[in-house]
């Protein structure tokens, strides 16, 4: 749904959405929804146990709050980019992003960690918060050990490739038919590994211990490289395996979506929508402790339902002038259709399930719109992480399923 802000009629359908809404997300650039009545102040006066998650690139004060900002930025900005990449002196040197846009996909995580743990607040006090989410904040943060290492020696943690800055040998090593990322955790792994490849390397005091292998390293980087380029991956992995030590395949995505664990763990879901068809997605992360994977269809109780309808306007008259906000109502849907058939294993265990339906109480999710705008990636984020997260105690005693608005803006 589509309201015309400085239109009084879409004001007040928006109100009337937040006196029943349990969060309200929003990315907006800062002081945007001040200017429409439309702050934390002004809807907590209406709804005093409204969660209002604003989710901004550099947070709701500061020097820098006014400014946009994208993932990309913040990577680099954040420090992330300076320690990533080939080392200095080395063809490719320079500092690279990740493959996906991973400060938006963290800010969704830690917005939805803050969202749930204000729900749970709210429920022992009845009161509800502004939450205040900044891409800058959350890619700081991801620095994790490297800004450990920094704090602590003072100083900044240089590119070094796909080795690790705190452990060796940890890195991509090339075989004869493929790649692995051997995984050496500490001194006794590293005796494993020497005696499976016949090397005496242990015994030598420059590579006893780990901190004389990282010192090292440069020395012990061409033994293990010519040890391992003999090697055909698959008997190494198995060779590995028996020796008790880390390792794994750098797999593209269709060996990703073949591996035995990732289909035993139903990641690939395929579900028939009424519109769209058979389609191949892959299914939320998020399964409690001894449930079967849940499947998921594009359909459900309130899959169509719109946000007017939650006050009995189910069809409000869109906007036709800027400024307008894109509105999003969501309760929780139960996913139940699932294409294929159960597996013999399956049948066993739940002899009454029919074929092509799941059988299990699929997780609640909650329907959240696209929409435009600068910081949308950790807005959808947020929202996948949102999916199927379970239910909170509604304050008013009724139905616990949370009631969810997103605002975000959308181009008309």
């Amino acid at each position: 749904m589509t309201l015309n802000l400085k239109s009084p009629p879409g004001r007040e359908l928006l109100l009337e959405l937040v006196k029943q809404a349990d969060v309200l997300v929003e990315n907006y650039k800062v002081g945007t929804l001040a200017k429409y009545g439309l702050d934390y102040a002004s809807l907590a006066a209406i709804n005093p146990g409204l969660i209002y998650l604003s989710v901004t690139g550099f947070g709701q004060s500061g020097p820098f709050a006014h400014k946009p900002g994208y993932d990309y930025i913040f990577q680099g900005m954040g420090g992330l980019m300076s320690y990533t990449g080939i080392a200095d002196g080395e063809p490719g040197a320079g500092p690279l992003r990740t493959g996906v846009a991973v400060v938006d996909l963290m800010t969704g995580m830690y917005a939805t960690s803050a969202v749930l743990a204000a729900l749970v607040q709210r429920a022992r006090t009845g009161r509800g918060q502004h939450l205040d989410i900044a891409l800058l904040d959350v890619a700081v943060a991801m620095n994790a050990n490297q800004a450990s290492n920094y704090l602590v020696s003072g100083e900044s943690p240089a590119r070094i490739g796909n080795t690790h800055p705190n452990l060796a040998p940890y890195e991509v090593f090339a075989c004869a038919d493929g790649h692995v990322i051997l995984a050496i955790g500490n001194d006794t792994q590293f005796v494993a590994f020497c005696r499976l490849m016949g090397a005496d390397w242990h015994l030598q005091p420059d590579f006893a211990t780990n901190a004389g292998r990282l010192t090292h390293l440069k020395r012990l980087r061409p033994l293990l490289r010519g040890k391992l380029a003999a090697w055909r991956v698959e008997a190494l992995g198995r060779a590995l395996d028996e020796h008790g030590i880390s390792w794994g395949n750098v797999n593209d995505m269709e060996q990703v979506f073949a591996h035995p664990q990732v289909r035993h763990r139903q990641m690939l879901q395929t579900v028939d929508h009424p519109q769209l068809g058979t389609l191949r997605l892959v299914r939320n992360p998020m399964v409690p402790a001894g449930r079967d994977a849940p499947a998921t269809s594009g359909e459900g109780p309130h899959a169509r339902q719109s946000p007017g309808s939650a006050i009995g306007c189910e069809q409000p008259k869109s906007a036709t002038l800027p400024p307008c906000i894109g509105v999003g109502y969501g309760r929780p849907v139960r996913r139940t259709s699932i294409a294929g058939d159960l597996s013999h294993h399956e049948r066993r265990r739940h002899p009454n399930a029919r074929p092509g339906r799941s059988h299990l109480p699929a997780p609640a999710r909650c329907d959240l719109p696209r929409g435009d705008g600068p910081r949308l990636g950790a807005g959808r984020a947020l929202a996948s992480a949102l999916a199927r997260s379970g239910r909170a105690p509604d304050r008013r005693g009724q139905d616990p399923a949370p009631r969810w608005l997103r605002l975000g803006i959308r181009s008309l």
